[in-house]
């Protein structure tokens, strides 16, 4: 009775904040310890104790020194006992034995609360589960171990394991096999995305080696990296498939269904989506091991090529409405100039501060699109997380070339399948998040009706749309010039799919006026015709591989100009900048070593300074790639140039 009082007083604000000026929390935590709560034996108290810690996450102050006050000082292994407490705690919890998710999912809850006028839009999911993942994930990543890696995926397995069947690239249901289902969710509406969401953001901080991995009795990261490895083969990888899929279609749901309940899934739903990409980015790259096992499967590889049309079609809706919202602006402003120069006095209603405020509405970062969920700016980082996914497969495995040609022959219809989510089953149709979705001819990667034409004008800021837009046609460009490499079948495919060069179109037409039969006879003009034909097809695909290399050059200054950022910013603590102070003396040098010397061992202890160094190395190896593939196509370009010379030789004899 004690302890749910304590947490009932703790809802009130100024209790909470007298509370911690008293040092109230750290003995309130301490009193839960000694009572035996967090140890899977009283229910009742491990419920009070995730109240308790939920309630303190309110305010990160309080979250981190209650953190910092429970951490050991003699033991060899620093690491709190809040956080350790928690993480067992989560890891003996399943929807099946969770005390109130039982209690908010009672079959005759509904009917009941309804009859009180209470329904089910304002109602919370409240579970101790999403109270001890929502603390950990509030928690700085740098209380966090590696030791805690096994408890976090038995957490994951223990949620995944109630996921109702995924709907597969046949339109078959399949379940999250070889997982075994235990009193899965019968309906999707009762999916834990919030927890789910903040499972894979402590995951993919981990990946990121954010954690702290300084313990010398810490889990090493090679022993991490086998058990993550070993896990995705067994289920971690359907597992994150069927999270991003139940996702996707929890996402088109709510795209149809305009209330309040279905707005807040959608938001998390959203979020999950983005944060299970993020992810497998981490997981797939330079890892053959991963980047196979989802190169290889339909369904994940059907789930990228959707979300990139989807990130697409959605920042192009957005920017094409962001254009109009300026143009009626610029027409509004006119009208008002107008209006004003007529009277002697401005109308109040036009008048500044109320102008002002319509700009700041327009400019707000919300979508054009009106069953849009996702800005602009969520649109873009999701389009690339797609491409970056992409790319890591297609590097990663050697076969995967002939693979995703050969998943994308088989199953493009299955983009337009109505049992996945963005589903049509016309040419031309909006699906239910009003996305359009055009069928190309070619069944090629390039079927994710992503343009590698000049972007379309649009509104301010310019610049940082048209930035955005050269650094995807840069990566799309490497990553077509990855999949063609050394594959004639690709390169036959992309090619052929690839929009026509505004360059190219003039010629084009001219070679076909100059191939009209003439008077003269059939065979000599049908001959003339089928060489102009070919020389026309040939100097299209140059114009297109001209486009696809000025692309990348592009991204590989972009690139350079980051890598050459960052030795600016001392990043690389070997460039040797002291020397060149010139008013420097040596003592002040040994200083500022000594200094640096400090501050690496501090960004060490918290895995900062490692990052830093992975990134650098990141940035350079994707500058060497994309040389390297600007190299190629411009040898596919030169082999183009022989083709025509050879068909203008021929065509003389």
């Amino acid at each position: 009775m004690v302890a749910s009082e304590i947490v009932s007083r703790l809802c009130d604000v100024d209790f909470s904040r007298k509370a911690k000026a008293a040092d109230f929390l750290t003995q309130t935590w301490e009193t839960f310890m000694e009572a035996g709560a967090g140890k899977n034996q009283d229910k009742v108290l491990d419920v009070l104790l995730a109240f308790f810690c939920a309630l303190v996450a309110r305010d990160l102050v309080s979250l981190t020194d209650l953190a910092e006050r429970t951490t050991s000082p003699s033991s060899s292994v620093s690491q709190s006992s809040f956080v350790a407490t928690l993480f067992s705690l989560l890891s003996s919890l399943t929807l099946s034995t969770d005390p109130l998710y039982l209690s908010s999912n009672f079959p005759t809850a509904d009917a009941q609360l309804k009859k009180l006028g209470i329904m089910k839009s304002d109602r919370a999911m409240i579970s101790t589960i999403l109270l001890i993942t929502q603390t950990l994930a509030t928690l700085p990543a740098n209380f966090l171990t590696p030791n805690h890696v096994p408890s976090l995926l038995k957490s994951f397995r223990n949620l995944i394991t109630m996921l109702p069947g995924l709907p597969m690239a046949n339109g078959d249901t399949k379940s999250t096999a070889p997982l075994k289902q235990q009193n899965s969710v019968t309906d999707t509406d009762d999916i834990p995305f919030a927890a789910l969401q903040h499972l894979l953001n402590m995951l993919d901080s981990c990946l990121l080696s954010q954690w702290d991995s300084s313990s010398s009795a810490s889990t090493s990261d090679n022993q991490m990296e086998n058990e993550l490895e070993q896990t995705g083969d067994e289920w971690l990888a359907d597992g994150l498939l069927s999270i991003g899929l139940h996702s996707e279609a929890a996402c088109r749901a709510g795209n149809s269904d305009y209330d309040i309940d279905a707005d807040r899934d959608t938001d998390t739903a959203e979020k999950c989506i983005e944060c299970t990409f993020r992810v497998l980015v981490s997981l797939t790259h330079a890892n053959p091991r991963w980047s196979e096992t989802l190169a290889r499967n339909p369904a994940a590889v059907l789930f990228i090529i959707r979300t990139v049309v989807r990130s697409d079609s959605l920042r192009n809706s957005t920017l094409k409405g962001l254009e109009q919202m300026g143009v009626d602006k610029k027409e509004k402003k006119a009208k008002v100039e107008e209006s004003s120069v007529k009277k002697i006095e401005p109308s109040p209603l036009f008048g500044e501060d109320d102008e002002n405020g319509d700009e700041d509405k327009d400019e707000g970062g919300e979508d054009a699109s009106p069953n849009s969920k996702l800005s602009k700016e969520q649109a873009l980082d999701r389009l690339c997380l797609a491409l970056g996914l992409l790319t890591n497969l297609v590097q990663a495995v050697d076969d995967a070339k002939r693979i995703l040609r050969e998943i994308m022959q088989v199953y493009t219809h299955q983009l337009s399948s109505p049992s996945l989510p963005n589903a049509t089953t016309s040419k031309k149709q909006h699906n239910d998040s009003g996305i359009k979705i055009k069928q190309e001819r070619s069944p090629s990667p390039t079927t994710t009706n992503v343009s590698l034409s000049r972007p379309l004008p649009s509104i301010a800021p310019n610049a940082a749309v048209d930035s955005d837009s050269s650094f995807l046609l840069g990566h799309l460009s490497v990553l077509f010039g990855l999949l063609m490499f050394e594959s004639p079948e690709n390169q036959e495919l992309i090619l052929d799919a690839l929009p026509a060069s505004s360059t190219s179109a003039g010629i084009k037409r001219d070679e076909d006026e100059d191939a009209k039969p003439s008077k003269s006879g059939l065979n000599s003009s049908s001959k003339s015709k089928s060489v102009s034909n070919g020389r026309s097809r040939m100097t299209s695909r140059r114009a297109k591989l001209d486009d696809l290399i000025d692309n990348a050059k592009t991204l590989a200054r972009y690139l350079a100009a980051i890598n050459q950022r960052s030795l600016r910013f001392g990043l690389d603590h070997g460039d040797g900048g002291g020397d060149e102070g010139g008013g420097s003396s040596g003592q002040d040098a040994d200083r500022n070593q000594d200094q640096d010397q400090a501050e690496g061992s501090s960004d060490s202890r918290n895995g900062k300074g490692n990052e830093r160094l992975d990134v650098q190395r990141e940035m350079i190896k994707g500058a060497e790639v994309a040389q390297e593939i600007i190299a190629f196509l411009e040898e596919l370009r030169d082999d183009c140039d022989a083709g025509v010379g050879n068909r203008k030789a021929m065509s003389i004899v």
